[in-house]
């Protein structure tokens, strides 16, 4: 079944990923927490997953998240290069 995710879910994800929150995600992206944290229960509705387990000292991914998060990165690369396989 085809997934579709809006390439700022994606971004938002792999953001809060690489900062380690979500707080340090959208000072990156210059967006309101609440609109990543949207944006990522958004992505995790759409795939059926948790993507992370969220405490309030932490942000962890879950086994999912990890698999994904090789899929979140090979389609935003894809997207960046216009779409082109290389």
């Amino acid at each position: 079944m085809p997934v579709n995710a809006k390439t700022e879910d994606l971004e938002a994800f792999v953001k809060v990923v690489d900062t380690g929150g979500f707080s340090a995600a959208a000072a990156l992206l210059d967006q309101q927490v609440a609109r990543v944290s949207r944006s990522v229960t958004r992505l995790e509705k759409t795939l059926n997953v948790t993507l992370f387990n969220r405490t309030t000292r932490r942000v962890e991914l879950t086994e999912e998240g990890e698999l994904f998060l090789r899929y979140a990165r090979d389609g935003l690369n894809m997207l960046e290069k216009g779409g082109r396989c290389d």
